[in-house]
Order: C-alpha cells, then sequence, then structure tokens
C-alpha cells in the first residue's frame, strides 16, 4: 500500500504506518534514530497500543524500522529514498485476526460439543497425531493445527461456519504480517510446542460433549497464542505485555 491521499488507509495500523513514514521523510526522526516506546505513540495517535505494534510488523517488513528486543524500535531506511516502492500491507493486521478467530471459533466449538460425531472426533485424533508429526519435522508445515480447526467447523454440520472459519484460516496463511510475526519473531518451538495440549484439552471438552468446557479450552488456546505475539513484539524488557490494551 501506497500511502497516498489517493490510496487512504481501510485500517488503523496502516493509518499509524502511513503516518510515522511521514514523520520520518519529514525528519522527525531520522535513520538511526530509536522510536518513543509504543505508549507514547499511542497517545499521540489515539489509538492502542496494539495498533502501535501492529504498525511497527508493517514497518519492519517493509524495511524502514527494526524491532529490538529489549532496546525499541529504530530508524533504519528513510521512506523517501524508497520512493514509489514504499508497499506497506493492506491484510488484516495479526491481531485483528486472533480477536476474530477468539470470538468465532470459541463459540464453534462449543455448538460443536453438541453436534460432533465419533467418527468426526476420531478425525481430529488423527490431525493432532499430524501436529506432532509435523513437529517432529521441524515445524515445517501448519497442516495439523488447520485441519483442527477447520474440522471442529465442520462438525457444527452448519456450512456458513465451516465456511467462516476457512475463511479466516485462508486469510491467515496469505498474509505476510501473520507469517512474519508468527515465523519470523516468533519461533516455530515456541510458538507451537504448547499448542498440541492445548489442542487435546478442546479435544477431551468435545469428546466429553461440554459445550462450556469446549468454549474455554479454545478461548485459553487462543489467548496463549495472543500473548505469544504480544510478548514476541515487545522490545522492551521493562514493559509488560499484559499491560497492552
Amino acid at each position: 500500500m501506497l500511502c497516498s491521499r489517493e490510496t487512504p488507509p481501510k485500517r488503523l495500523y496502516q493509518d499509524v504506518s502511513c503516518r510515522i513514514t511521514e514523520l520520518i521523510k519529514k525528519g522527525e526522526y531520522r535513520v538511526g534514530d530509536r522510536l518513543p516506546p509504543d505508549q507514547r505513540l499511542a497517545e499521540r495517535f489515539g489509538t492502542s497500543r496494539l495498533t502501535i505494534r501492529e504498525s511497527m510488523v508493517a514497518l519492519e517488513v517493509a524495511g524502514i524500522v527494526e524491532m529490538r528486543k529489549g532496546a525499541g524500535v529504530y530508524v533504519v531506511e528513510d521512506p523517501a529514498r524508497l520512493s514509489g516502492q514504499l508497499g506497506l500491507s493492506r491484510e488484516a493486521g495479526p491481531f485483528e485476526q486472533i480477536d476474530a478467530r477468539y470470538l468465532m471459533e470459541s463459540e464453534v466449538a462449543a455448538l460443536a460439543a453438541l453436534t460432533i460425531s465419533e467418527a468426526e472426533l476420531d478425525g481430529l485424533k488423527k490431525t493432532i497425531d499430524l501436529m506432532i508429526d509435523e513437529h517432529q519435522h521441524g515445524f515445517k508445515s501448519e497442516e495439523g493445527d488447520r485441519q483442527f480447526h477447520i474440522g471442529i467447523a465442520r462438525a457444527t454440520h452448519n456450512s456458513v461456519l465451516e465456511s467462516v472459519v476457512e475463511a479466516m484460516w485462508n486469510l491467515r496463511a496469505a498474509g505476510t504480517l501473520w507469517a512474519y510475526v508468527h515465523c519470523v519473531r516468533m519461533s516455530p518451538r515456541e510458538a507451537r510446542t504448547p499448542s498440541v495440549k492445548e489442542h487435546e484439552k478442546i479435544l477431551d471438552a468435545l469428546r466429553a460433549h461440554d459445550p462450556h468446557q469446549a468454549r474455554r479450552a479454545m478461548k485459553d488456546h487462543l489467548s496463549t497464542v495472543r500473548r505469544m505475539m504480544l510478548r514476541a513484539l515487545d522490545t522492551n524488557s521493562q514493559t509488560q505485555t499484559q499491560a497492552a490494551d
């Protein structure tokens, strides 16, 4: 996405990214400068710290800033030098995606607990086995994870819910920002190792046909993913990531 009046940003993090690039072009922040902490930027732009972190991911992917663990975010390139090559992502931000999944997939799991068949439960167990096999072979695929979540949606026997959950996973697979956070800022082992046990807890709740526990287990799992993303994007060792709004 080029930052211009002709193509106005559609999302908050895109707007913040464009405004920061303009400040760098004007010389308020120069190459080598450390940007203010996310809380100060959030106050300046009237947005949340999560939005600031999403904008920093977009700027780092574009090669304009570098997020340094425990040291802050530094300007490493003047966007004016990139000219027409400056391209910021237009996709849904990674926290937008995980928050949407938290709302949708937790209720899908609750419904599936009431409708899932024994054959479908056996199918979900096979997807967890696939996840374990993928982990043992270098975390090069997430197909087991994908099949598990879409399989739960399919077990609701509601084609609309299945399509929505599959669309969210397709959005995730196509997104550069999600992949950057999940595969670059977070190590695959850190990101995926806890997920097997969490998926097993979800399966246990589905096998018990307990909608309340299924909802809770899915929320717990996606909350863990969200916390890990926050931790991966925390550039200040003194910052408590739980405080991000």
